[in-house]
Order: structure tokens, then sequence, then C-alpha cells
């Protein structure tokens, strides 16, 4: 007869997967280690390693709308549009700052197509305009626009297409720092920075 914790010696045996002990063939589990000899030798789990594993999803549950909160905030988030131009070479954007954290604009170009080719003009920032905006907030950003002598040779009816206001912005966590705004091609020769000749 076999003693307390071992198999009997006669009849088909097998070697266990992790320690060599000698067991029946049809054995699920070595007497003298305590592993299963299935596949799922390897997943023995306590009850403390079940309890270790609840309690790291519900922290997880827990903190990951927290951790996605704090990955997704601390960003500007600015939108820009065209708002009107004044007789004194003035063009004013509109800026709004949906995020949570102040945003700037930066360069702006006016890009306008004429006769066949692209003409760019740089804006200036207005001395008196502030060009951050705080979050949650909108207004209006007025820049001048000067083109020398570079449209004297063309009209209004030269505009051969859409006007196109690259605006370069400022955020923290920003992929296309960049929005392009287009003006018609009637409101691109109406825009009175715009010095057409006569």
């Amino acid at each position: 007869m076999a003693a307390a914790g071992e198999f009997p010696s006669h009849g088909k045996n097998k070697l266990c997967v992790t320690c060599g002990a000698l067991m029946p063939t049809k054995a699920t589990k070595c007497t003298k280690c305590e592993t299963y000899q299935s596949w799922t030798h390897g997943l023995a789990v306590s009850t403390t390693m079940v309890a270790l594993l609840t309690a790291l999803l519900s922290v997880a549950a827990t903190a990951l709308p927290t951790l996605y909160g704090w990955w997704m905030s601390g960003n500007s988030r600015l939108s820009v549009s065209y708002a009107y131009d004044d007789d004194q070479g003035g063009l004013f954007l509109t800026a709004t700052n949906d995020g949570d954290r102040v945003g700037s604009i930066g360069k702006v170009t006016i890009v306008v197509p004429v006769k066949g080719t692209n003409l760019s003009f740089p804006a200036s920032l207005d001395a008196s305009a502030n060009p951050s905006v705080e979050p949650t907030k909108s207004q209006k950003i007025r820049f001048t626009l000067d083109v020398g002598q570079d449209l004297q040779n063309y009209t209004r009816q030269d505009v051969s297409g859409e006007c196109q206001i690259v605006v370069s912005v400022r955020e923290f966590v920003e992929k296309d720092p960049s929005r392009k705004l287009s003006l018609s091609k009637a409101e691109c020769g109406d825009l009175k920075p715009l010095d057409f000749g006569k």
C-alpha cells in the first residue's frame, strides 16, 4: 500500500511537469508539489493573487477617467475667423479659446492669387492688440497689412480666386499649429488693406 501523498507504483505512470515525481497517467495534480499537470499548471492562482488582481482592477477603473482627464486637459484649443477690416490698413481676426489654458495667435500671412500667381504678404500685430486668448474667451485681434506697391499694377478684377489667411497658433498640445481661412474672390478684392491700383 502506498503511503499518504504517494501514488501506487503499479499501472501506467508519468512524470510531474514541475518536480519530476512519478504519478499515474490520469492524475491532474501532483501530490508532491501541488502543480496541475495540464496547460493550466502555470495558472495556479492563490486567494492572495485573486485579491491583488481585484484591487488592481478596482484602482484602475477609478484612476483611468482621472488620468484621461489629466492627459486631455492643459491645452488651449484655438479657432480663428476673419471678422472685418478698416480704412487704416487694419485686419481683425476673431480668436476663440475652447481650452483650459491660455493660447495665442502668432504669425499671420495673407496669400492673394492675382493673374495666375500667388502674392504673399505678412501681417503685423497692432501695437495695442493682445494676441493671447484666455481659456473659454473670445476676442478680436487687430493686425496691420502693408502691401507697399506690390498691387499697384493690379485691379480688384485681377483677383483670380480665394484669398487665404494663414494664421499660426501657439498651443500647449497641438498637432497642426496653423489655421487657414478662406475669403471669397469678392471678399478678397474688397479687402481694404490690399491697396490695388486704380
